[in-house]
């Protein structure tokens, strides 16, 4: 007799198994019993990736240290290895660490994909893995260029002709570097690149 456990649920179960030759007991009953126990387990179940956090958050400066946190679980707390890719490019072997840090001195500027792959050894084969989930990471430029804020005449429009007008530009710099300041008329250069965020025409 084969035992079909696919539909049970797990639990210990008593198999029994009666013998008779007919000579002996009638014909609903047995000449002899014997009991067997039998354990069934629930399935394994592989693990599941829940998340992957990056610190800093994205986005971060070109030269930037990027540690990256898989969180994961495992129904029968399996020991989960996890392997980590840039790109779609290995950066790590399978380990037992949930962490990788990324040094990012060497990557372009641009947006990046980072994926994270989790087994836990008892079902995907050896060159495969159970569960992965993936993060973007946006790098910046280590120097950020300035943006001009405000462009304003210190009289209002319109004016008569004669009069001196004053422009004032505003600026900022994200790395607080000195910002030079040029002024044109139709295109044409008023005066050359200075230090000075104001101009009269």
């Amino acid at each position: 007799w084969s035992f079909l456990t696919h539909y049970l649920p797990a639990g210990e179960y008593i198999i029994t198994v009666l013998a008779r030759d007919g000579l002996h007991s009638s014909s609903d009953s047995f000449d002899s019993s014997l009991n067997a126990t039998m354990v069934i387990l629930e399935q394994n179940q592989p693990p599941i990736l829940k998340g992957l956090e990056s610190d800093p958050e994205s986005p971060s400066p070109q030269g930037s240290q990027i540690t990256w946190t898989a969180t994961a679980i495992d129904p029968e707390q399996d020991e989960i290895s996890y392997r980590f890719l840039l790109d779609g490019q290995d950066m790590t072997g399978w380990s037992s660490s949930p962490s990788w840090t990324w040094d990012t001195s060497d990557a372009l500027p641009g947006t990046h994909r980072i994926t994270v792959l989790a087994r836990d050894g008892k079902h995907a084969p050896t060159d495969s893995f159970d569960d992965s989930i993936d993060a973007e990471f946006t790098l910046m430029d280590k120097n950020l260029p300035p943006v001009l804020t405000s462009l304003v005449p210190d009289l209002s429009s319109p004016r008569v002709l004669g009069e001196t007008i004053v422009w004032k530009a505003e600026a900022m710099d994200p790395d607080n570097d000195p910002i030079l300041y040029k002024f044109q008329l139709g295109g044409k250069d008023m005066i050359r690149w200075s230090e000075s965020m104001a101009s009269a025409f």
